[in-house]
């Protein structure tokens, strides 16, 4: 089972590689693709191109696979765009704008992506800088250069529709120049740790010398021109066969770096990168070096550096294809899917991706913020209030609880003294009902002041019937008369 399928996607038909392997890792390439598009699938639904190529997948044991998806350069169209230089916020809208401007469709049509240009110098030379172009150099400072790939958005989302009802996962979809560039980049050891463009340099590159790569296959010509690791311009053409096959090319090759120092001034090519097979490219890269060696835009030594795909060194990808055989068509048809799988093996970003295209960073909006902090503010302060009110209550639970225990203690002290009380009590009526008996017991025993005495000691008896009562007294008088 193939963990990526990497194909160039054209009108009529699908050429591409499988491969397994994870992200950022050396991928081991299995198979070669070359299918032809039946004219029923290619013009109807997604869902009859996609039982098709389920059933292609299917015959090769592929049931799942990440789609790693190139147009050619023939199926998009190219600007290049200068734009105010504005934040990453505010470019997409920008680009959008200058497109829908320049196109003839309505931007609801199309898809859009874009890359954004190293930025170039627009000084003039020290000591000639005139009043202009001082009015030029400034207007290039505040600008930027991109370049804008559209494409029909019927196409992008009919081959997205078709790979998902194929049982595939869509990965990229870039277009041939961006997916091959990245064979140049392995080769020249600057790939590890890339991502999407930024508009800085790399690779120690000026902006005096720019290379030249062309993807040649058995019919078309793709020609896409590098300062460091980046396209900066790109175009495509029928290929003759025949001996005017070389001179075909190097007019391209004029046309494209004259039309490119329009905007450069001094610019010259340094080197020229050829993508196809080896058999049928050697002698066009022999010719296309003759030529090259007289020529007033490149180095006296400009190499030309010839590049098989299917006979790619890299370290990133294993080769151990089943049927490295392609009927009728050149290898160079295959450098956009090696382009992709080294992208992948690098652990990389397609510069251009016309399924996630650029957009402006997401901002959240505030009033979330706002209502969140007003609602933790009004929590808070219903918390604090409700706390305030629980600790009064608890307050006066708490003194409630202590007047309730004092009055138990005093409660029970009175149950105490209860039996004291009542002999207190007791002793009151008694005497308040009662006379004093103590008090006329101390009267009969003392002695008055006066001249008589009374009886010391006195007893009644009474009789047996109780119907006599003997007295019997005694005590001193002072005559007879007291007796």
């Amino acid at each position: 089972m193939a963990d990526w399928l990497a194909i160039d996607w054209e009108a009529n038909r699908i050429c591409g590689l499988t491969a397994t392997g994870r992200r950022g890792g050396t991928l081991t390439v299995q198979r070669v693709l070359q299918w032809r598009i039946p004219s029923d699938g290619s013009d109807g639904s997604p869902e009859k191109t996609a039982q098709w190529l389920r059933d292609e997948l299917a015959a090769v044991g592929i049931t799942k696979a990440h789609a790693l998806v190139s147009l050619p350069r023939e199926a998009v169209v190219v600007r290049l765009l200068e734009v105010p230089d504005a934040g990453p916020e505010e470019l997409p809208e920008l680009v959008k704008y200058q497109v829908a401007a320049r196109s003839t469709q309505r931007i609801e049509e199309l898809a859009i992506d874009y890359v954004l240009l190293p930025r170039r110098p627009g000084a003039a030379s020290p000591g000639t800088e005139t009043e202009s172009e001082s009015e030029a150099t400034e207007t290039a400072a505040n600008t930027r250069e991109v370049l804008a790939v559209t494409a029909p958005r019927s196409v992008v989302e009919r081959i997205y529709r078709t790979c998902e009802l194929a049982n595939l996962e869509p990965t990229v979809l870039t277009i041939t120049p961006f997916a091959a560039n990245w064979m140049i980049r392995d080769r020249r050891g600057g790939a590890s740790g890339s991502s999407r463009s930024t508009g800085d340099r790399s690779d120690g590159a000026t902006a005096k010398r720019v290379a030249l790569a062309i993807g040649h296959t058995a019919s078309r010509l793709e020609l896409w021109v590098l300062e460091g690791d980046h396209v900066i311009q790109t175009h495509s053409t029928a290929l003759p066969t025949g001996p005017d096959a070389a001179r075909t090319l190097f007019a391209e090759v004029t046309r494209t770096i004259v039309a490119l120092q329009r905007t450069r001034h001094g610019l010259k090519l340094g080197r020229v990168w050829l993508l196809g097979q080896s058999e049928h490219a050697e002698p066009i890269a022999r010719a296309l070096q003759q030529r090259l060696s007289g020529s007033a835009f490149a180095d006296e030594n400009c190499p030309v550096e010839l590049l098989d795909p299917l006979r790619f060194p890299s370290e990133r990808l294993q080769w151990r294809l089943v049927d490295p055989t392609l009927d009728g068509e050149d290898t160079g048809i295959l450098a956009a899917a090696v382009g992709l799988l080294l992208a992948t093996a690098h652990g990389g970003t397609i510069e251009l991706d016309l399924w996630h295209p650029h957009r402006p960073p997401v901002r959240r909006a505030r009033w979330p913020w706002i209502a969140g902090a007003a609602a933790a503010a009004v929590l808070f302060g219903l918390i604090g209030s409700h706390w305030h009110r629980s600790n009064l209550l608890q307050q006066r639970q708490d003194r409630l609880q202590a007047e309730r225990t004092a009055i138990d203690q005093t409660r029970k002290a009175l149950e105490r003294l209860k039996p004291r009380v009542s002999a207190v009590q007791a002793v009151e009526q008694w005497q308040a009902r009662d006379p004093d008996w103590l008090f006329r017991l101390h009267q009969l025993t003392t002695l008055q002041q006066n001249h008589r005495l009374y009886l010391t000691d006195a007893s009644a008896t009474s009789s047996a019937r109780g119907n006599s009562v003997r007295l019997q007294g005694r005590g001193r008088a002072a005559d007879d008369e007291d007796v």
